[in-house]
């Protein structure tokens, strides 16, 4: 009975056949994506590289001219170029050289006004070194004479004392003259001679003024550096000798005459002179440093 039964089922199963799909119903199975697969795009950010830009060939007559020309005036110059197309190259003061002029290549000096500027430009570096130089030299130089200056000798109370505290402590103020102008003092001693000092803070009335050893310091390393430019510019070397040159007040501008002689510094005279600063003045009589 049982047996029956399973074959009955076995052979209602085996009836049964799948029917093939027709193409709609196909279609309906096998879905198309929703949107096509493309490449990749590039950012809308991205931008392109630029293109490369090749340097136009100088030509023969160019690169045989053009670097036996040893100024920016010549290399410029119509006459000297004789048809080449040259421009002056210079980054330092001393690589300067006369090139081939081409299409998108370094940028060179090819009119008298750009040639003008490069020499104001390296000049006005080559100034500033000097001047740089120069104050550096004239500190030391001050630096070694400085006590004498302001304080003299122990042995000697005539000596240097070119502050007026320093020298009337020293030396009284018998017959002492003031200037309050240019805040300069004078006093006669020994034999017909003139001490001049700088009327300054540590001093009493009425030889008091604004004058202080760093504002001495300063117009006497200025005077020093006068010496040093008017010797051919040097920037280590005063002249030889005792001169005197303008310097203006840092305490009330005027323009005084300050002498430096190479183992001192002192006002060559109490009264301002009409000068330009730098310029070389002349003192007063009988004015001496001991």
């Amino acid at each position: 009975m049982r047996s029956s039964i399973l074959f009955s089922v076995l052979v209602g199963l085996l009836s049964v056949q799948a029917l093939p799909l027709d193409l709609d119903e196909r279609a309906k199975v096998i879905k198309a994506p929703k949107k096509p697969f493309k490449n990749a795009p590039f950012p809308t950010t991205a931008k392109a590289p630029p293109p490369v830009v090749h340097p136009s060939p100088a030509t023969s007559k160019s690169q045989s001219i053009c670097p036996t020309l040893k100024s920016c005036d010549d290399c410029i110059s119509k006459e000297k170029t004789r048809g080449a197309v040259c421009g002056w190259s210079q980054t330092t003061a001393t690589n300067g050289k006369c090139i081939p002029v081409v299409t998108n290549g370094p940028s060179v000096a090819t009119t008298t006004a750009q040639c003008t500027a490069i020499e104001n430009r390296f000049a006005a570096a080559a100034a500033d070194a000097t001047a740089a130089t120069r104050s550096a030299n004239a500190k030391k130089i001050f630096a070694k004479i400085s006590s004498h200056v302001f304080d003299g000798a122990a042995g000697k109370k005539t000596s240097g004392r070119h502050l007026a505290s320093t020298w009337i402590t020293a030396n009284g103020d018998t017959n002492a003259k003031s200037n309050a102008a240019s805040l300069l003092g004078t006093m006669p001693f020994g034999q017909k001679k003139t001490k001049t000092f700088w009327l300054d803070t540590e001093a009493k009335a009425p030889f008091s003024g604004g004058y202080t050893r760093a504002t001495v310091t300063t117009m006497c390393e200025t005077a020093i550096e006068a010496s040093m430019a008017a010797n051919r510019n040097s920037a280590t070397t005063p002249l030889k000798g005792s001169n005197a040159f303008a310097v203006k007040s840092p305490v009330n501008g005027a323009v005084l005459c300050i002498e430096f002689s190479g183992a001192s510094c002192f006002p060559a005279s109490i009264n301002a002179v009409n000068v330009a600063p730098g310029s070389p003045c002349t003192g007063d009589n009988a004015v001496v440093d001991e």
